[in-house]
């Protein structure tokens, strides 16, 4: 009795593991259903093998686009002849290019003009020859001297009594120009892009001779900048001069006195020295001769400052040197027909499978309506 007693405990646990086996085998069951009813059945988007709802199904999503394989094609195939026709319609635009270099004659400048650094107002800037001419290349006034050039205004704009041409004109033509620097060669390149070929080269050589124009008869280099000023300093020196000469002979006409040449060509010491030998005028003749001594060195100064300056101004011009001369281009730059049709039918492509997949997505949410 002991034994048996013994045992049952057993016999109930075991009796436990099989009725939970059993309630799993029938959870299963009852979750993926009769394994018999799959048997022989194909696979197919309406009767695919139980799984569950979260997990992907590539085969799944392989056959539907497999079963819309027709729909795909047909959409790719008319994005295709499409976007070839509109290539083939649009208008073809030509590019015409000048690539120019900056060439400034400046060197450092001489002992003279760098210890009146201080005095002279205009300095080196950081901007170098690219940033000028960059400057310039941008301006309005390049752009209306290249449009009354070559007279674009009646090319640009069809109407006879359209207001401000000339603004619309410099519009269209800043929209067709691309201006581009290159940096680790030092160069620039103007490019021109219109559907006239002849009237594109045309149009950037007329960009490179008024950029020598306006380059020429501008002062952009710092020595003509200084060069004006000290013009100006001698002009204001010399009135000075004159001024001070005038009230002298007032002085030796009212006072009677005369200098001797040796005196008015000596030194300031000197003529201090003769002068107070004569008290005849007091100290301020000899103020007088004093500021004209030394408004007479200070023009002496200043006359070789404006002929060094005037020196430089002209070996330190800006030029522009023509690397590759714009030439009538024979090959459109646009329309780009092979990559026109390329990302059109990338695009037709992913177009018609998200279209698949929606419709089947529409198919299916209408199927669980009507078995609801």
């Amino acid at each position: 009795m002991d034994n048996e007693k013994s045992q049952t405990p057993i016999n109930n646990s075991g009796s436990d593991s099989a009725i939970a086996s059993g309630v799993t085998a029938s959870a299963r069951q009852s979750h993926l259903g009769n394994p018999a009813q799959y048997q022989g059945q194909p696979l197919s988007p309406n009767n695919p093998v139980p799984q569950d709802e979260d997990e992907i199904d590539l085969i799944q999503l392989w056959s539907v686009i497999w079963n819309k394989r027709k729909l795909i094609g047909m959409i790719f195939g008319a994005a295709v002849i499409i976007s070839v026709i509109v290539s083939l319609l649009m208008t073809k635009i030509y590019k015409s290019s000048a690539v120019i270099i900056p060439i400034s004659s400046s060197k450092s400048s001489s002992g003279l003009l760098a210890m009146a650094s201080s005095f002279l107002p205009f300095s080196v800037g950081k901007t170098g020859e690219s940033g000028k001419i960059m400057a310039v290349l941008h301006s309005r006034t390049l752009r209306v001297k290249v449009i009354k050039k070559l007279n674009l205004v009646p090319v640009f704009i069809k109407k006879k009594n359209a207001k401000h041409k000339m603004q619309i004109s410099q519009s269209i033509l800043k929209s067709m120009t691309l201006i581009s620097t290159n940096k680790q060669l030092g160069t620039i390149t103007i490019s021109v892009l219109y559907k006239n070929p002849a009237l594109a080269q045309k149009i950037a050589s007329a960009y490179v001779v008024n950029l020598r124009h306006i380059l020429n008869k501008k002062a952009f280099t710092v020595s003509k900048m200084n060069m004006l000023f000290l013009k100006k300093e001698l002009a204001k020196t010399g009135k000075e001069i004159n001024t001070v000469t005038s009230q002298v002979y007032k002085m030796q006409k009212k006072y009677g006195l005369i200098i001797p040449s040796s005196v008015a060509g000596g030194s300031v010491k000197n003529i201090i020295t003769y002068y107070s030998i004569f008290q005849r005028g007091g100290t301020q003749f000899s103020a007088l001769l004093v500021r004209l001594k030394t408004l007479r060195a200070k023009y002496a100064i200043l006359e070789k400052l404006y002929q060094q300056s005037r020196y430089n101004a002209l070996k330190n011009n800006l030029y522009v040197q023509v690397i590759d001369k714009p030439v009538v281009p024979y090959i459109p730059a646009k329309p780009n027909k092979k990559l026109i049709v390329a990302v059109s039918a990338v695009s037709s492509l992913f177009f018609a499978i998200f279209l698949v997949f929606f419709l089947e997505f529409i198919k299916n949410a209408k199927e669980k309506m009507r078995n609801a």
